[in-house]
């Protein structure tokens, strides 16, 4: 075996993310078959294309690839015409955790150098459960909301990873948080530790694990949220995004009424009037035809730096292209944007905007105080 070559474990979790467009949170025990019901589709195997196909004729030369058959891997590995060593682990017609825990257990048993895998943190959490710190393990991003700090940036920017493996004469790792939303966790913005992984070292390319925030604490911000609470133009129709930062604008909007909206969802307000809740991508899309004029807000995710594309896939590039960069209002604390140095947002789509986002987009802090931050955009179309 070359010096060089890589041999990778690679598994799909093919029901991760589909709650997401949907107006769902994930897709753990009974939201699958409610996301089905909704008419939501896989998303994992279109996100791992993109990190497939952008690989080079040269780099899958030293690229062993190990998986199972079906819709956990092979499948995809078959249309891309990528030769792979399968895994007797028997499948599910519907993939579950126990599905993934099968495979893993094989890997193990096969001195495998990585595990690559398309999936969230649930996904995450069942391949740590076994490897803990063995086997470096990369995730490309395409469960709903990634807190833990084992996911690429986007699909694209894992394929730079795999690049940057196999060009390494001695091969570097760093320890990753696994976090996920705890089992009958009240608070969406809250993860639980479950432990630390080992993953390519590639600070760059690899996002950070999601740090939460107390963003009542900010007195900016309070007063910035019922400013703009105050302030909302007639006839206009405002979507607003999850997120603790946001969810200060709706408890403001519906102080009097007595009202509580879920924090991890897209509500529509029009004229202090509250339109819809927990909307989804079509839901969203269809408002927006209503209503020529529209605004979103949205926060940032601590820690990550992300604007969309985690725990928002309902604010699809087709959300995005119909509202247009201009009509996007983002609040976050300054604590929050402070941790990310440097000050950069990230945005991952999996479909292409229509045209490009801007270079530099403005974060409200309070009333009066902002942050022009850059903003970093890296789509790649999977439909080449």
């Amino acid at each position: 075996m070359s010096p060089s070559s890589l041999r990778v474990g690679f598994l799909i979790n093919p029901i991760a993310g589909m709650g997401g467009r949907v107006g769902l949170h994930g897709t753990d025990g009974a939201l699958l078959a409610r996301a089905q019901e909704r008419g939501a589709l896989s998303h994992s195997p279109k996100r791992a294309r993109i990190t497939l196909e952008n690989l080079s004729p040269a780099d899958l030369s030293f690229l062993e690839f190990v998986a199972p058959t079906g819709v956990m891997g092979g499948d995809l590995l078959d249309q891309l015409r990528i030769p792979y060593k399968k895994v007797s682990a028997l499948i599910s017609r519907e993939s579950s955790s126990a599905d993934t825990k099968k495979v893993v257990e094989e890997f193990l048993s096969l001195g495998l150098d990585l595990i690559l895998f398309a999936g969230g943190d649930g996904t995450a959490r069942d391949i740590f459960a076994l490897v803990k710190d063995r086997v470096p393990i990369l995730g490309i991003p395409s469960g709903v909301k990634m807190r833990s700090g084992v996911f690429g940036l986007n699909p694209s920017d894992v394929t730079e990873i795999l690049t940057r493996l196999l060009s390494q004469s001695e091969r570097r790792y760093a320890a990753a948080e696994i976090l996920d939303l705890g089992i009958g966790a009240l608070e969406y913005s809250s993860s639980e530790f479950f432990g630390v992984a080992k993953t390519p070292y590639a600070p760059d390319l690899i996002q950070r694990s999601k740090t939460s925030h107390a963003t009542t604490s900010e007195a900016g911000l309070q007063e910035l949220a019922h400013h703009y609470a105050k302030n909302l133009r007639a006839g206009t129709l405002y979507l607003v995004g999850p997120g603790g930062s946001t969810h200060l604008i709706l408890e403001a909007l519906l102080a009097e009424s007595g009202k509580s909206l879920d924090a991890a969802g897209v509500h529509a307000i029009v004229d202090g009037r509250l339109l819809g809740e927990d909307l989804s991508e079509q839901e969203i899309l269809d408002l927006l035809a209503r209503y020529p004029n529209s605004e979103l807000v949205v926060g940032v995710i601590g820690g990550q730096g992300y604007l969309f594309g985690r725990g928002n896939q309902q604010l699809s590039a087709a959300v995005i292209d119909a509202i247009g960069w201009e009509r996007i209002f983002v609040l976050a604390s300054a604590a929050k944007l402070m941790e990310l140095m440097p000050v950069q947002l990230h945005v991952d789509f999996t479909e292409p905007l229509s045209s490009l986002p801007p270079t530099f987009i403005k974060v409200h802090t309070s009333v009066s105080r902002s942050v022009v931050c850059r903003l970093l955009n890296r789509v790649a179309s999977p439909d080449k």
